[in-house]
């Protein structure tokens, strides 16, 4: 399901809405940008941010292999830095963060459940940019983001699964039908004619699918089509 998260464009228009929510949330009292990072396959990437610095920011993170988005990614913790310039954590990090002219760092957890997890990650330019109120308000907010989107992950892999099974049928429905015709032709049983058409394909290098397809269209010049009553 991690897969879904990059190729599902409504998802990532969701993520991309996550963000601009999310500074426009706190752009009252400062400005920030934002980036959301995905552990796909336990590899970071940014599927959404604010603008391109956030996505510089985060990619900055992405090369030391560690600090704030991505330890909230893995513990499911929010992490924050307040002052890039005092806090001993990740002290290679944050002095590249400072040469971007960046202070505070927010990381909120995402949690996926079975498509992974992720973090929304919040950097701004003052010192202790983030009040005890904003910080509460911004965990609610990605708590609440976190429900909607799992919910949109999940329908999206049932459309992708029901996509599937569409295309699963449409293949049986053509194999059958050439296993008619081979049946017809030859005046053999069905498991005989399977086998044909089997031996064919695997002669030809030819997916069955396909093959099954180029046999109905010789024989009736009409490509085949699956009907759902």
């Amino acid at each position: 399901m991690q897969d879904l998260v990059l190729d599902s464009p409504k998802i990532v228009d969701f993520l991309t809405d996550l963000t601009t929510l999310s500074v426009d949330i706190v752009s009252d009292s400062i400005d920030v940008v934002c980036g959301v990072t995905l552990l796909r396959h336990k590899t970071p990437v940014t599927v959404a941010s604010s603008g391109p610095e956030a996505l510089t920011l985060d990619e900055v993170q992405y090369a030391h292999k560690h600090g704030p988005c991505l330890e909230a990614a893995h513990t499911g913790e929010t992490v924050y830095v307040h002052d890039t310039a005092t806090d001993q954590r990740w002290p290679a990090y944050l002095a590249s963060v400072r040469q971007h002219d960046y202070q505070s760092i927010l990381s909120l957890s995402l949690p996926l459940e079975d498509a992974g997890s992720a973090a929304l990650n919040l950097y701004a330019k003052p010192v202790h940019a983030f009040t005890p109120e904003l910080v509460n308000t911004l965990e609610g907010f990605a708590t609440h983001s976190a429900k909607a989107l799992r919910v949109s992950l999940r329908v999206a892999a049932s459309a992708a699964r029901s996509s599937h099974l569409t295309a699963a049928m449409e293949s049986r429905t053509a194999i059958d039908m050439a296993v008619g015709v081979i049946m017809g032709q030859n005046k053999c049983t069905q498991a005989k004619a399977v086998e044909i058409l089997t031996r064919a394909s695997n002669t030809r290098h030819v997916k069955l699918r396909v093959l099954a397809e180029e046999l109905i269209r010789s024989v009736s010049r009409e490509p085949t089509h699956t009907h759902f009553d």
